[in-house]
C-alpha cells in the first residue's frame, strides 16, 4: 500500500474505512500509520495530507536504498578480508605445499588456533562496527510531518506546541517562531525544512558508510593479515621439512 494509493481511493469517492481495507496500510511503516491516524483524528484534508506523506515516503525509500549501497563497500570488504587466509591456505593445499599436513603437527596446530582466534576477533569488531552504523537514529523529519498535519487539519499554534513539546522537536520551535518574526507562511517553512533535512541526512548516511569502509580496514587489516601468515608459512614450511 501506498499513501498515493489511499489518496486515489479517496479522491474517486470511496468511503474511507473501504479504502483503507482495500488499500491495507499495515504494510507502511509504523511512522506513516501513526501520521495518517493524526490525519484522520484532527481532521486534517486527507488527500493532500497523503500527498505530502507519499512524498516524504519516496524520499525515505531512495534514501533506503543509496545507504544500502554505499554500505555494500564495507561490507563486501569485511568479507573478502575475513576470507583471505582461509582461502590462501586452501590454495597452499591444492597447489601441493602440503599444509594441511603442517596444520596437524602442534605447532601447526597452534599457529591455526591463533589464526581463528584472530579472524574471530576481526569478525567481531567489525561486526560491532557495522551494527554501531545500523543503530536507530533519531528523525528530525518526524515533527515536522506532525506541525504539517496539525496545521493543515487547523488546530491552534497554541495546542500543537503543546503537541511538538512531547516530541523532539526543535527544528519546529525554530520554524515557529521565525514564521511569527518574519510572517512567512510556516507550511512553506516546513515544505524546505523537510526537502534540505532529507538531502542532508542522505549525505551523512553515505558519508558515514564511506567513512565506515575505511575504519574497517583497521582491525581486519591488524587480525587477518597476521592470520594470513600464521595460516600459510607455518604449515607451509612444516609440511616441507617433515
Amino acid at each position: 500500500m501506498r499513501p498515493a494509493m489511499l489518496s486515489g481511493l479517496i479522491s474517486a469517492g470511496v468511503p474511507f474505512a473501504t479504502a483503507v481495507d482495500l488499500a491495507d496500510p499495515e504494510q507502511l511503516p509504523e511512522k506513516f500509520r501513526q501520521f495518517i491516524t493524526l490525519a484522520f483524528e484532527l481532521g486534517a484534508p486527507l488527500v493532500p495530507t497523503l500527498s505530502q506523506l507519499e512524498l516524504q515516503l519516496r524520499h525515505e525509500e531512495r534514501s533506503a536504498q543509496e545507504v544500502s549501497q554505499a554500505q555494500a563497500v564495507p561490507q563486501a570488504t569485511r568479507t573478502l578480508l575475513l576470507w583471505l587466509p582461509l582461502v590462501a591456505f586452501l590454495m597452499s593445499q591444492i597447489m601441493g605445499l602440503a599444509s594441511f599436513k603442517g596444520l596437524l603437527h602442534p605447532v601447526g596446530i597452534i599457529a591455526g588456533l591463533l589464526a581463528a582466534a584472530l579472524l574471530g576477533l576481526g569478525h567481531k569488531i567489525s561486526g560491532k562496527m557495522l551494527a554501531t552504523f545500523h543503530e536507530p537514529r533519531p528523525d528530525p523529519t518526524h515533527s515536522l510531518m506532525v506541525l504539517r498535519i496539525c496545521l493543515a487539519a487547523g488546530e491552534p499554534l497554541s495546542k500543537i506546541e503543546t503537541r511538538l513539546a512531547k516530541l523532539d522537536s526543535s527544528e519546529t520551535t525554530n520554524l515557529i517562531e521565525l514564521s511569527k518574526q518574519t510572517g512567512a507562511k510556516l507550511v512553506s517553512l516546513i515544505d524546505s525544512e523537510l526537502e534540505q533535512l532529507n538531502q542532508k541526512l542522505l549525505s551523512e548516511r553515505i558519508e558515514g558508510a564511506r567513512r565506515l569502509s575505511v575504519k574497517l580496514l583497521i582491525p581486519l587489516s591488524l587480525t587477518t593479515l597476521p592470520a594470513f601468515l600464521l595460516l600459510t608459512l607455518p604449515p607451509i614450511i612444516i609440511g616441507f621439512t617433515q
